[in-house]
Order: structure tokens, then sequence, then C-alpha cells
């Protein structure tokens, strides 16, 4: 395990901890960890790392900023893929983005296996967009409390840089 790696576990482990115990992650946790990657990367690779550095830092802010403004997914969520995409440049976090939304995915696939509510939680989702489309209002996307079909991303996030550690990325 490189030192990057460990330092993307940490970063992952701890945010999706935060998110459980406190439904938010601290935002002086992520940036530490977002400093300590970009340090090593620079101390790996020199000052031509900064170009990968940004890119792999502001692809998550850019692709996911419509699902945050329609509040579908939190800052916390993407601050962590932000600083993930630190330690490992454009390439790897285009797939830890798409890891990330596959694993959600199967999670919430999951839960409706679980707790049922498929079929209400497609019509929600369908009066969500209608509703947003006729009026151009925005509304937090998730219902107030916490509720069963809740899944943080910090959790699918967690798993993907478990495949990035164990190489899987590699194979794309």
């Amino acid at each position: 395990m490189t030192t990057l790696n460990g330092m993307a576990l940490v970063l992952s482990a701890g945010a999706a901890y935060m998110d459980l115990k406190y439904t938010r992650v601290d935002n002086l946790w992520i940036l530490i960890w977002a400093a300590a990657g970009t340090a090593v990367r620079f101390h790996n690779a020199g000052p031509p790392v900064w170009i990968s550095v940004f890119a792999g830092m502001f692809f998550p802010f850019i692709f996911l900023l419509p699902f945050f403004y329609l509040r579908m997914i939190g800052a916390g969520d993407i601050k962590v893929l932000m600083a993930f995409g630190c330690m490992t440049g454009l390439r790897d976090i285009l797939y830890g983005v798409l890891f990330s939304f596959l694993i959600g995915a199967v999670l919430a696939a999951v839960i409706f296996l679980i707790y049922g509510g498929f079929r209400q939680r497609l019509l929600y989702c369908l009066n969500y967009t209608k509703e947003y489309l006729q009026s151009g209002q925005k509304k937090p996307y998730l219902r107030d409390g916490v509720q069963s079909e809740s899944l943080h991303m910090t959790y699918p996030i967690f798993l993907a840089v478990l495949l990035w550690i164990g190489g899987i990325y590699t194979v794309f």
C-alpha cells in the first residue's frame, strides 16, 4: 500500500464515520487530507503534478454541482471526492466518481429490497422533477429526517476508494 493509498483510506473511512455519527463531514478533516495528499504528490512528482492535482480536484466539483444545486448530494460528499481527486488526479477520480455512483446504485437497490418502497421513491423522484421543471423552484430532494431509504454517499465513496487501492481502476 502506498502512502497515498493509506491517506485516501483514512480520508474516506473518517468521512464515512463522521457522516454516520454526525450526518456531516468536518471541513477541517477534508482540508487536512487534501493538503496532505497534494503535498505527497508534489514531493513524489514535482511541480508538474499541480495540473493533475487541480484537474482531480475540480472535476468532482464541476460534475456534481447540478446534483448539489438540486440538493441530491451533499457538499461534504463533493468535498471528500475533491480531496480524493487531489490524491489521484483526473483519470482515477473520473473512475472514483463513476464507481461511487455505481456502488451507491447497488446499495440503494439493496435498501429497496430490504425496506420496499421502490415504486414510491420512483414516483417521488418523477414528481420532484416535474415540479422543478414546472415551477423552476428548487427545494431539498431529501425529505426531512433520516429516512430508511436515505443513503449517505460517503459510504459508496469509501468502497470506491477500496476498489482504487485494490487496483480495480487500473483494469479499465
